[in-house]
């Protein structure tokens, strides 16, 4: 489904619009269930929905060729056609608040208020096999492989693959569009590639960290560590590389296919920063300003426990040969910023300390297990839900 750029942008927040009523709806039952019982729970349900309504959100974003909205869309219209023409409507009006009723809309468009919209959008989907999800959501399905294939593999990238495909978040064409992207290339991410990799960024910066402008001079006791923007290990993982596509289009697969191994993808940095860095307390956001990109630290974690590694929204500069590509480091500060804004980073961190802790390989599932189980989850809370917003 090919539209313009405002037509995009209606369909990306009417559908945010849908997906954070039904997060409300979700945190509404979370609540109720902490009264009830005292023990937190479903904290996943309420992250995964966010998730993908953050993510939708992005999919917008300058320098962003995805088509994330277009397959919500298209979901929503294989769980009941009848919407097509709706959906099409949608997309030639400004957004209005989901949560009073759709008449204002005009044009033959039912009014609809948000427990009937649920009622249409998340009934049970026709035409799916007993395996996998026959009863649940297609959209519940999607926002949990998005949970699952980008969420778990950005944060843990060295993780298991789900080598299942994806049913959901990318259709087929799209999937097959980054496997031939994928086949197209090799990488050499061995040793002595690394090494080779660092040299590189201390020739292009100079030897000093540009994060925290602490020098790497043999008596500052400072070392450079080479940090991925990208991670090296999303490379193997077609399920991962399919979902990027899916959120920024393919030139940010193809950039990262081709430069993963080189210094447009890679930054020296001092242990502090770098080990912040890996745990998602900042990005680098590239912007457009009087025709060229500059790179601005982004603060991710509120009340960062360590030492901040400069001060936030200021502008890190790098050397002019070869610097990080924009769309990759904007790609890493978008996804890291919807994984911790929705609370999927949390979840995420809290299965890998308890494996870390308890030794147990079961306390992360895998992808294609997670996802079966969040879908059904999601699904059961959905329901709740809605019972809970008649009341």
């Amino acid at each position: 489904m090919n539209v313009n750029p405002q037509k995009q942008k209606r369909l990306i927040e009417h559908a945010c619009g849908i997906l954070e009523a039904l997060e409300n709806g979700l945190k509404n039952v979370k609540s109720q269930r902490i009264l009830a019982s005292g023990k937190v729970g479903g904290s996943y349900s309420v992250a995964t929905v966010s998730l993908l309504r953050r993510l939708i959100h992005e999919s917008g974003a300058e320098g962003f060729r995805g088509v994330l909205v277009e397959q919500f869309w298209s979901l929503v219209a294989e769980v009941e056609p009848l919407l097509t023409n709706n959906i099409q409507l949608l997309g030639t009006k400004d957004y209005i608040n989901f949560t009073k009723s759709l008449e204002e809309l005009g044009n033959g468009l039912p009014g609809l208020n948000v427990e009937s919209t649920f009622k249409l959008l998340f009934k049970k989907p026709k035409g799916r096999g007993a395996n996998e999800a026959n009863s649940l959501p297609l959209i519940l399905g999607m926002a949990a492989e998005l949970f699952t294939h980008l969420g778990v593999a950005i944060i843990n990238p060295g993780g298991p693959g789900s080598g299942e495909g994806l049913l959901f978040a990318v259709d087929e064409t799209l999937y097959e569009e980054t496997e031939k992207i994928l086949q197209g290339a090799g990488g050499d991410f061995g040793e002595r590639a690394q090494s080779v990799l660092k040299e590189a960024c201390l020739l292009r910066d100079g030897k000093k960290c540009p994060i925290t402008d602490k020098s790497f001079e043999d008596n500052t006791g400072y070392k450079p560590i080479l940090a991925h923007v990208i991670p090296n290990a999303i490379y193997s993982k077609t399920d991962t590389m399919a979902c990027i596509n899916s959120l920024a289009g393919p030139d940010v697969v193809q950039e990262i296919v081709q430069y993963l191994n080189s210094p447009r993808n890679a930054i020296n940095m001092e242990a502090n920063a770098h080990t912040s860095y890996d745990d998602m307390h900042w990005a680098i956001e590239a912007v457009l300003q009087g025709g060229q990109y500059k790179y601005f630290y982004r603060k991710l974690t509120p009340e960062l426990k360590c030492i901040e590694p400069r001060q936030p929204d200021t502008e890190i500069h790098f050397g002019t040969n070869s610097p990080p590509l924009p769309r990759l480091c904007n790609l890493k500060y978008r996804v890291n910023l919807c994984l911790k804004l929705s609370g999927a980073a949390d979840v995420i961190e809290g299965w890998m300390k308890k494996k870390d802790e308890e030794g147990d390989p079961k306390a992360q599932p895998t992808p294609a297990a997670f996802s079966k189980s969040i879908t059904g989850q999601l699904a059961s809370e959905f329901a709740t839900s809605t019972i809970a917003a008649k009341a």
